[in-house]
C-alpha cells in the first residue's frame, strides 16, 4: 500500500501531503512545512494521554476565511515501539493510518472529519514523527455532552421522541460502518459528534479513526467489541435498558434476538469496565 493516495485533489511537499482546498490557508500561516507543524505550539491542548501522542486545537485565518483546526502529533521511538508491540501483541499507529481511514470513510459516505494535511518522517536515532491536521466539524458536541445537556430525565414527550430518534440514527450509522467492513476499536460516545441544531434531524459524525481497521469479512467479534464500547460509555442515568434494546433492534433485528450475541456484548462490556477500573479511568 502506498503511503499517500496519488490524487489530483492533493498537493505534495517534503514529507507531507496537503488537501488542495487548504493549501492557501496553510501557506498564509507558514504551516506548509513539516518542521514548522511539528514545532507549532500556539494551540490549546485537547488531549495527551501518553507522551508520544498529543492533540491541540487552534484557529487559522487567511484574511477572508477562518477555520478551527485540530493537530495530532505522534512521536515514537521505532525500536522500543517494535519491542513493545511484540511483547503485548499490539500495534503502533501513526498519523498516516488515521489519514487513510478518513479517506476510506469518505469514500464509503460515512460522515467524519475533513482532512487537511498529513506528514511523516523517520529520524535518527530511529524516531518516527508524524502529524495529522483536520478541520473541526462545526456546531457539534460529543454524544456524551448531548446526553448530559439535553436529555436529563424525566423527559417530556418531545424530548423522549428526540432521544429515541438519536438512538436510531446512531444504530443506523453503526450498522453502516460495520457493513462496510470497518472496525473502529475505540467506539465510545466521546468519539461520536452530534449536530443538534435541528433536534428532530440530528447529524452524526464518527471521529478519532486512528485505530480503525477494515476487514474483508464482517466478523461478529469486531461488532461485539465496538458495541460493547458504546454500551460501556452510555451512562445508565440517561440510557435505559429499553434504550439499549431499541438500539440493538435498529442495528440488527436478527442479532438483537440472538442471546449469545447479546451475552457476548454484556461480557465484553464488563471486561472494559474492569480494565478501566484497574487503570483508574
Amino acid at each position: 500500500m502506498k503511503p499517500f493516495p496519488l490524487e489530483s485533489r492533493f498537493a505534495f511537499r517534503k514529507h507531507m501531503i496537503i488537501n488542495r482546498e487548504f493549501v492557501h490557508l496553510l501557506q498564509k500561516n507558514g504551516l506548509d512545512n513539516f518542521d514548522t507543524i511539528m514545532k507549532f505550539n500556539n494551540g490549546e491542548i485537547v488531549k495527551q494521554k501518553i507522551s508520544e501522542r498529543s492533540t491541540i486545537r487552534f484557529r487559522l485565518s487567511d484574511g477572508e476565511n477562518e477555520a478551527l483546526i485540530y493537530l495530532k502529533r505522534y512521536r515514537y521511538p521505532v525500536i522500543s515501539s517494535f519491542l513493545k508491540n511484540c511483547l503485548t501483541f499490539s500495534r503502533t499507529y501513526t498519523a498516516i493510518h488515521e489519514w487513510r481511514n478518513i479517506l476510506k470513510f469518505k469514500d464509503h459516505n460515512l460522515p467524519t472529519m475533513t482532512p487537511i494535511a498529513v506528514g511523516m518522517r523517520y529520524r535518527i536515532p530511529f524516531l518516527s514523527e508524524s502529524f495529522l491536521l483536520t478541520q473541526a466539524i462545526p456546531q457539534t458536541k460529543t454524544m456524551e455532552r448531548i446526553l448530559e445537556e439535553y436529555f436529563i430525565p424525566p423527559l417530556d414527550k418531545v424530548r423522549l421522541k428526540q432521544k429515541r430518534n438519536l438512538i436510531d440514527k446512531l444504530a443506523s450509522l453503526t450498522r453502516r460502518m460495520h457493513e462496510n467492513g470497518f472496525k473502529h476499536q475505540d467506539f465510545y460516545l466521546c468519539h461520536i459528534l452530534v449536530n443538534l441544531n435541528n433536534p428532530d434531524k440530528p447529524l452524526l459524525y464518527i471521529c478519532d479513526l486512528h485505530r480503525v481497521r477494515k476487514k474483508k469479512k464482517d466478523k461478529r467479534q469486531s461488532k461485539v467489541k465496538d458495541l460493547a464500547a458504546l454500551n460501556y460509555s452510555a451512562p445508565g442515568k440517561f440510557i435505559s435498558r429499553t434504550d439499549r434494546l431499541r438500539f440493538l433492534r435498529k442495528y440488527d433485528p436478527v442479532l438483537a434476538k440472538d442471546r449469545s450475541f447479546v451475552k457476548a456484548i454484556v461480557k465484553k462490556t464488563e471486561r472494559i469496565r474492569k480494565h478501566a477500573e484497574r487503570k483508574g479511568v
